[in-house]
């Protein structure tokens, strides 16, 4: 009896815990590249160049991973499509572009949509870049991911314990090849 009391109790905690978790996962990154706002938006409002600097790593690991994109993969309403086989894994859109500090034409965001299938996961994410004041040659990128958990209080703790390391350890690698497509002239081209 009082183990089973005991056990009650210590899940009745485990819940309640993962229930104080926050709904909504976020992940903040930030990272200065040599290079000017209008170089590196090329890289992001062009879906296809993605994959030279995305770095999801479950499906790069796998090889009959497909990409397939709208029929304007630049710019608002842009997708992409990520396929395994005849199985839709996950999907990307560009929802806005915008300026939204017209004194400063240098100023820009990008919003985008991901609905990845396998995990039933639906996020948004945003990139702002801007240039440096000081030197137009020098942008700073901010991204930000916001990751919609529901209400499983497991789901919330297995994001915050297992998957919120992980998305940092990959968004950090994903901003560092960006920095250096944008910063190595050779590769920069189109």
């Amino acid at each position: 009896m009082r183990t089973t009391i005991l056990l009650f109790i210590i899940s009745a905690i485990i819940v309640y815990g993962g229930l104080l978790l926050p709904q909504t996962l976020l992940i903040e990154e930030k990272i200065e590249i040599k290079s000017s706002s209008s170089h590196i938006s090329e890289y992001l409002y062009d879906l296809p160049k993605w994959e030279k600097w995305l770095n999801w790593q479950e499906w790069r690991e796998n090889s009959d991973t497909k990409h397939t994109y709208s029929q304007f993969p630049q710019g608002v309403g842009a997708f992409m499509k990520f396929r395994e086989n005849t199985t839709e894994k996950a999907e990307l859109y560009i929802q806005s572009i915008s300026n939204t500090d017209t004194s400063n034409a240098d100023f820009q965001k990008l919003k985008y949509i991901a609905n990845f299938k396998t995990h039933q996961t639906h996020l948004e994410g945003e990139f702002e870049l801007k240039s440096m004041l000081e030197n137009n040659d020098n942008s700073i990128l901010n991204f930000t991911l916001e990751i919609d958990l529901g209400e499983n209080p497991f789901v919330r703790y297995l994001a915050y314990l297992y998957y919120k390391p992980k998305i940092e350890r990959e968004t950090n690698a994903s901003l560092e090849r960006l920095k250096k497509l944008c910063e190595t002239p050779v590769l920069c081209k189109k």
